[in-house]
């Protein structure tokens, strides 16, 4: 584990890294395209390495450590110039600080063998919250439960592609057509967390009484999601909605 580890850091090292720092061909492509100041990423609310390449030492591993993260020493890679290039290299040099991460755990992993628990768990009534650092940034999950048995009540997901997206509005303004997709890529989106889910009326959400099989009928909003005042609070139903 560690040979593969050692190989990682290397190839970043001597292949990647340079790329972002040295290339002219990178740097003219990259350097100075799609800028995210500072103010402008705290504006937008951005997470992960898009926060930290504006200049914000965003994460969540640092901020509110979890697991062994708190035993762990590491770096939080941060760079000033919110430029395509600069999200790039805080990726690439986070690859070097997930090394050092691996190399820690492995040298104080407990002997023997670990399981999960195998018993029952009671789920209590009441909402749980929790954040993690992924990949892409902070990731939210909340959820509530009635205490009555072990499937919530709801379930909602945050995750930092549906945070960081809305920033490409600042991006793209006065860039060039062709830079769009390489603005676009820079976040690293995920466009399946783009799907959300919500709750919303019954009352709502209405059906063809004629057509296809129920199963293939596509939903009609009705005036009722314009009224707020005319909805019963407990007469809800789940929907699916793009979010962006």
């Amino acid at each position: 584990m560690l040979a593969v580890v050692d190989g990682l850091e290397r190839e970043v090292t001597r292949t990647l890294i340079p790329v972002f720092t040295s290339s002219n061909t990178a740097m003219a492509r990259c350097a100075g395209v799609g800028v995210l100041t500072r103010e402008q990423a705290r504006s937008y609310g951005v997470v992960g390495p898009t926060a930290r390449a504006s200049g914000l030492p965003q994460d969540i591993r640092r901020a509110a450590p979890y697991a062994a993260y708190a035993q762990m020493k590491f770096s939080v890679p941060v760079e000033s110039a919110g430029d395509v290039r600069a999200r790039l290299l805080v990726r690439a040099l986070e690859i070097l600080e997930s090394c050092a991460i691996l190399r820690q755990a492995l040298a104080n992993l407990p002997p023997g063998d670990w399981y999960g628990p195998t018993e029952e768990i009671e789920v209590p009534a009441g909402t749980a919250l929790s954040r993690v650092e992924g990949p892409r940034g902070e990731v939210l999950y909340s959820i509530t439960a009635d205490g009555e048995n072990d499937t919530p009540r709801r379930v909602k997901v945050r995750t930092p592609t549906y945070a960081n997206m809305p920033s490409v509005r600042a991006m793209l303004r006065g860039a060039q057509l062709a830079d769009a997709p390489l603005i676009q890529a820079s976040l690293d989106p995920c466009y399946s967390c783009e799907r959300h889910v919500s709750k919303q009326d019954t009352a709502a959400v209405r059906f063809r009484s004629s057509g296809p099989s129920p199963r293939s009928r596509k939903p009609e909003l009705s005036p009722a999601c314009t009224r707020p005042s005319q909805r019963n609070p407990a007469d809800l139903a789940i929907v699916f909605e793009i979010a962006i």
